[in-house]
């Protein structure tokens, strides 16, 4: 959890920006570019505002959408930015609302990601729960979903293999990047992670900085600090990458994966 506040944020802008005072930029207008920011990093990087909640899908149909499946933990429908994965089956213990996701009676059979060729092409009509038998039958509460299929052209929608049928309860555990909520003082706490609070810097002195940008100087500064908030978040992306568990090397340096390639 965040323990970075948008004040910390705006008293580091303000010592680069000049305006201790607060004669040119006002907190109210500083606070719009922090929540701008916390936007625009989960735009450009949505594991930055992951979340990790048990999702109740939406029944009589294999299509699900962040509008309208509902999130367990807030009991409403999530603010979503895009959708990253479909993790398992949960099955309620001891009430709608109460999961030991983190219990083996909980806990259901895993979902795997499939092509959408794969089953368009073996079962045509999966997508209809008049229709669809065999593997592809529509699953009642208690039952599991087997697959899911997720186009990046529609990124806050997914479906399950099979369907949910009518009027049934299935809940998945589901991971999402959602849009941040924003601060609404300058005193709340960012809802992204604390290590991008230097990137979230740049982005407000970026936003300050072009409101003069009239002047050539500031001009300059303006898109200094947004190429600096871009290069650290590639930077960051990169850094995942190569540090990612799933990742089979992890190259230090150019000089070690010589070696490594070398056999050495």
């Amino acid at each position: 959890m965040a323990t970075t506040t948008g004040t910390n944020i705006i008293d580091r802008a303000r010592v680069i920006l000049q305006d201790g005072g607060a004669v040119r930029w006002p907190d109210s207008e500083l606070l719009l570019w922090v929540n701008d920011a916390q936007r625009e990093i989960a735009f450009l990087k949505p594991d930055a505002s992951s979340v990790n909640d048990i999702a109740k899908l939406r029944a009589n149909t294999t299509k699900q959408t962040m509008s309208g499946i509902e999130i367990t933990s807030s009991g409403g429908v999530p603010n979503a930015n895009r959708i990253l994965r479909v993790v398992r089956n949960i099955h309620a213990v001891g009430g709608a609302s109460d999961f030991a996701d983190n219990n083996s009676d909980g806990a259901g059979r895993a979902i795997r990601l499939v092509s959408r060729e794969i089953l368009d092409s073996q079962d045509p009509n999966w997508h209809d729960p008049s229709a669809a038998t065999g593997s592809s039958t529509f699953v009642s509460t208690g039952g599991n979903i087997k697959h899911y299929v997720f186009d990046e052209i529609d990124p806050t929608t997914f479906y399950v293999y099979p369907g949910v049928a009518s009027g049934q309860s299935i809940y998945v555990e589901l991971i999402y990047s959602a849009v941040p909520a924003a601060l609404s003082a300058k005193t709340d706490t960012i809802n992204i992670p604390d290590t991008y609070a230097n990137t979230m810097v740049d982005y407000v002195c970026y936003r300050a900085l072009s409101k003069d940008a009239e002047f050539a100087a500031n001009a300059q500064r303006s898109q200094a600090h947004l190429i600096a908030f871009n290069n650290t978040l590639g930077i960051k992306s990169s850094l995942d990458n190569r540090t990612s568990p799933n990742s089979t090397v992890v190259y230090t340096n150019s000089a070690d994966q010589a070696r490594i390639q070398a056999g050495q």
